[in-house]
C-alpha cells in the first residue's frame, strides 16, 4: 500500500534530505474508481507496536496511523494488517482501537494464522492437546490471539479477520468456530498443497471441506506463497518450482 522503504522520517539533520515517498509508482496508474471496489490494501509488514525496541515500537505506531489514514484517503474498502506476535499485544489492539473508532466506510482485516507459527510443524490435530486449567481453551490455537483482539477493541462491527491456512490443519471443532466469527478471506498458502499422482497440486480432503464451506459463507480466497508445483500436463511428472508468482 506504501513504500515498502519508507519509514517514520526522523528529525532533518539539514535542508534537502531525501524522504521516500508516500506511495509506489504503480499506485498513480489505478483508477480513482478502481480503490475502493477492487482494492485492499496492506499495512507494511515491519510494523510491530509491540516491540522490545522502543524505537521500533514508537515508529511502527506513527507507521500504522499513517498508513491507515492514507487508505482511508483512498477510500478502500478495507485495509489487512499483520498478525499479531503473540497474545498480549497490548499497544497493538490499542492502536487499532483507535483507529476503528475514527474509520468512516473502511474495514481493517487482522491476518491471524490457524495455528500459533511455533507448532505449525507438529502432527495434524495438536491444537487441541494442550488446554489451559483455567479457561479449558487451547493455548496453542491462535483463534486466543484473535479473542483477545477483538475484545479489547470493544467487538467493533468495522474489524474482520482474514484466515491464514498452511499444510496443518487443528482438529475439526476449533476450525469450525471460525465460521461464526466476522471471517472477510481465507489466505491459502501454496505449501498447503499436495501433489496428486498425476503432478498437479491438490489440496488435502480437509482443506477442500473447509474451503468449500467459506465459499458457502461468500468467504474470499487468496492465494499466496512461493510456487511449490510446476505441472507438465500429459507427462504425469512431478515438476519443480522456480519462480516467486503470488504475492507472500
Amino acid at each position: 500500500m506504501v513504500h515498502p522503504d519508507r519509514r517514520p522520517p526522523p528529525p532533518p539533520t539539514k535542508p534537502g534530505d531525501p524522504i521516500t515517498p508516500m506511495f509506489k509508482p504503480d499506485q498513480a496508474l489505478t483508477l480513482p474508481s478502481q480503490w475502493g471496489t477492487q482494492v485492499v490494501g496492506k499495512v507494511s509488514d515491519w510494523i510491530d507496536p509491540d516491540s522490545s525496541d522502543p524505537r521500533l515500537a514508537k515508529d511502527s505506531e506513527i507507521a500504522l496511523k499513517e498508513e491507515l489514514n492514507w487508505a482511508q484517503h483512498l477510500s478502500l474498502q478495507a485495509v489487512m494488517l499483520q498478525p499479531q506476535t503473540a497474545c498480549g499485544a497490548i499497544n497493538y489492539a490499542r492502536v487499532v482501537n483507535q483507529m476503528l473508532k475514527g474509520l468512516r466506510g473502511m474495514q481493517i482485516w487482522v491476518r491471524v494464522p490457524t495455528i500459533d507459527p511455533a507448532y505449525a510443524n507438529l502432527e495434524e490435530g495438536i491444537a487441541e492437546t494442550s488446554l489451559e486449567s483455567n479457561s479449558g481453551r487451547a493455548t496453542k490455537d491462535a483463534y486466543v490471539w484473535w479473542d483477545q483482539l477483538r475484545a479489547l477493541c470493544e467487538y467493533n462491527s468495522s474489524l474482520g479477520v482474514v484466515l491464514e491456512i498452511g499444510p496443518t490443519l487443528p482438529h475439526q471443532a476449533l476450525l469450525n468456530r471460525w465460521i461464526g466469527e466476522p471471517l472477510r478471506a481465507v489466505i491459502v498458502q501454496t505449501k498447503a498443497f499436495v501433489t496428486n499422482k498425476r503432478g498437479y497440486p491438490i489440496l488435502s480432503k480437509r482443506h477442500q471441506d473447509f474451503l468449500t464451506t467459506c465459499f458457502q459463507h461468500g468467504v474470499q480466497v487468496i492465494l499466496a506463497g512461493d510456487v511449490e508445483h510446476a505441472c507438465n500436463p500429459g507427462d504425469g511428472k512431478e515438476g519443480e518450482g522456480k519462480a516467486k508468482d503470488f504475492p507472500a
